[in-house]
């Protein structure tokens, strides 16, 4: 199992899809998702597996938590509409196009 954080999914939606795009060419089983991070806003991550199949909706909690509920950890893996994967390029060491996806001109919006 690998999890890695994925960027801004506001600011940088296809640094999320390229993660999720890479990792799926490796014949992993993959899972975006996002969270609100305080000092980041909402801030993507990707979980991926060879191994091991996820169902976000029959996520359940087996710990009492003081902010985290079953619901809430289960739409976690509901990205927005206007988030759509599977179009970015798979990234690679000759050809880094995450860099570029990465200079998105959104990121400037508040500047």
């Amino acid at each position: 199992m690998f999890v890695t954080q994925a960027s801004s999914p506001f600011f940088a939606p296809r640094v999320l899809d390229c993660i999720a795009t890479t990792l799926k060419a490796i014949n992993a089983q993959v899972y975006p998702y996002t969270i609100d991070v305080p000092s980041f806003g909402p801030w993507g991550y990707v979980l991926a597996s060879r191994d091991f199949t996820l169902q976000p909706n029959r996520l359940s909690l087996k710990i009492p938590t003081r902010f985290l509920t079953t619901e809430h950890l289960q739409s976690l893996f509901q990205l927005p509409a206007d988030m759509p994967l599977g179009k970015a390029k798979i990234n690679r060491l000759v050809d880094p196009v995450i860099v570029g996806y990465q200079a998105d001109p959104r990121w400037t919006a508040y500047d």
